[in-house]
C-alpha cells in the first residue's frame, strides 16, 4: 500500500474520531473515562491512597492545607446503615438522629444519651407489611429508615421524613417536616409542613433525599428530590424536583425547579447565598448556587449520562441554569454542604465543604471537597481522603471542629487543627 492511501485512511480516520469526540457525547465520556483510569494506574494511585489510609489509621488526614486531626466516636451498631443517620450540633452536644427513628445526644465528652420520642408514630411502618411489597422491591432501608434531615432552629428540632400514606385506596409517598421542642427527657413532634402532594406506584427510592435548612430571616427552604416520577419534575402543582419555600403547614412557594435527588442544603447567612448538591446520573452530580425560578434542567439536561431522559448536555444553551460545578465524567456520590469560619483555625478557613457518600469510586466518593465561590463558580482547592461514606457534616463553630456521619463504619467523625 502506497504513502498516500495511508495517509488518507490515517486522516480519514482522524476526522471520524474528532467527529465523534464533538459530537457523541457519550464516546466523549468513555475517552474521558479511559484517559483517567489509564492515568491513575500510570501515577501509581492506588498506592498514594493506601498511604492516606495508614494515615488514617493514625488519626490523621491527609490535606493540601496539612494534616488534621481524626477522631472516630463508635454508635452502637445496627441493623442497617444506608441511609446512617444526621447530625445536629446544640452548643457543647452533638445531636444524632438516626434514620430508625433513635435520638442519640453525645456530650461535650462524647457520652452518650437516648432521647425519648414518638417520631416512629410518623413512619406508618404498617403500611409496609399491606402495600409495600407490590410498590417496591421488600426491606429497602430507604424507605424503611425514613428520616432525610434534621435541623434544630430556635429551641426546636425539626425532622425530614419520608412519609407514606394512604390516598383514595392508593399507596402515596411524599416529603413531610416533624417539628418538637428539644428537651432531654422526651421530644414530642408534630407536624411543621404536611403537603397534599403526593407520588404514586413505584418509586424510586434511591430518589428519596431532601434537606432543610432556614435563612436570616427566619425562612424556611426544603429541596425535595424527584421520586424518579419524572413527570412530576416540570409540574409547578407539585413539590416533586424543587426547592420551595416553607409558607405553612400544607402551602409552600417554588424556588427552583429541574433537580434530581438533593443531598446537601446550606444558606450562608454572611453572602446571603443558598446552596443545593444533588446526585445525577452516571456523572453529573452538581452544586448549585439557587436562584429564584430558576430550572436546573432535570431531567432533559444534565452533564452525565442517562439512556432515557437525559437529551442534552449543555444547560445554558437550552436555557437552564448552569450547575456551579459537576463531577464529570464519575460521580462523587455528594451529599451536604457545610462552611468554615473565617477566624477559624484551620489552614482552609472561610472555605466551603461538601461532603460524598460512595461515588463511582474512592477516587471521588469517601472524600471531602473543600471548595470557594469566584464569580458565581465554584472553584475546588482540594479533596481530603475519608474512607467512608459521609452522609452528613456540620462545621462546629463553637469549638472549631467538623463533625462527621461515617456510615460504613457507623461512627461520628471529628476533624479538628492539628
Amino acid at each position: 500500500m502506497s504513502k498516500k492511501y495511508i495517509y488518507l485512511i490515517i486522516l480519514f480516520s482522524s476526522i471520524i474520531f474528532v467527529t465523534f469526540l464533538f459530537y457523541d457525547y457519550r464516546f466523549k465520556i468513555k475517552l474521558h473515562k479511559f484517559l483517567i483510569t489509564s492515568y491513575d494506574k500510570l501515577t501509581l494511585k492506588e498506592k498514594k491512597y493506601e498511604k492516606y489510609k495508614d494515615k488514617i489509621d493514625q488519626g490523621y488526614l491527609s490535606s493540601k492545607f496539612g494534616e488534621l486531626k481524626f477522631t472516630k466516636i463508635k454508635l452502637n451498631e445496627k441493623d442497617f446503615n444506608v441511609p446512617l443517620g444526621y447530625i445536629e450540633l446544640i452548643k457543647n452536644n452533638i445531636i444524632f438522629f438516626r434514620t430508625n427513628g433513635d435520638l442519640i445526644i453525645l456530650d461535650k465528652d462524647f457520652n452518650k444519651q437516648n432521647i425519648i420520642n414518638n417520631i416512629k408514630n410518623f413512619f406508618n411502618e404498617d403500611l409496609n407489611k399491606k402495600y409495600y411489597e407490590n410498590e417496591v422491591y421488600p426491606y429497602d432501608p430507604f424507605v424503611i429508615n425514613p428520616i432525610r434531615d434534621i435541623l434544630y432552629h430556635n429551641g426546636f428540632l425539626y425532622i425530614v421524613i419520608l412519609s407514606k400514606e394512604i390516598i383514595n385506596q392508593r399507596l402515596g409517598y411524599t416529603t413531610t417536616i416533624l417539628k418538637g421542642k428539644f428537651n432531654l427527657d422526651n421530644i414530642d413532634f408534630d407536624f411543621f409542613f404536611k403537603p397534599n402532594h403526593f407520588a404514586f406506584g413505584e418509586i424510586d427510592t434511591w430518589h428519596t433525599g431532601g434537606r432543610l435548612i432556614v435563612d436570616d430571616k427566619d425562612n424556611f427552604f426544603l429541596a425535595v428530590p424527584d421520586y424518579g416520577k419524572i413527570n412530576l419534575i416540570n409540574d409547578k402543582k407539585s413539590i416533586f424536583g424543587k426547592v420551595i419555600k416553607i409558607k405553612s403547614i400544607n402551602d409552600y412557594e417554588i424556588i427552583s425547579q429541574g433537580h434530581r435527588n438533593p443531598q446537601g442544603l446550606y444558606f450562608d447567612m454572611n453572602k446571603k447565598i443558598l446552596l443545593e448538591s444533588e446526585h445525577g446520573p452516571s456523572g453529573g452530580d452538581e452544586v448549585n448556587i439557587i436562584r429564584k425560578d430558576k430550572n436546573y434542567g432535570w431531567p432533559s439536561t444534565s452533564i452525565g449520562t442517562h439512556d432515557v431522559y437525559v437529551k442534552f448536555h449543555n444547560h445554558s444553551k437550552k436555557g437552564f441554569e448552569e450547575p456551579a460545578y459537576a463531577w464529570s465524567p464519575h460521580s462523587s456520590g455528594v451529599s451536604q454542604i457545610t462552611k468554615v469560619n473565617y477566624n477559624s483555625k484551620f489552614k482552609f478557613k472561610d472555605h466551603y465543604i461538601v461532603s460524598t457518600l460512595s461515588g463511582k469510586n474512592y477516587y471521588y466518593g469517601n472524600h471531602l471537597y473543600i471548595f470557594k465561590i469566584e464569580n458565581n463558580k465554584v472553584q475546588m482547592k482540594d479533596k481530603i481522603y475519608i474512607a467512608d461514606r459521609v452522609r452528613d457534616i456540620h462545621y462546629d463553630k463553637t469549638n472549631d471542629r467538623i463533625i462527621l456521619s461515617l456510615e460504613n463504619q457507623e461512627s461520628i467523625g471529628i476533624i479538628e487543627p492539628n
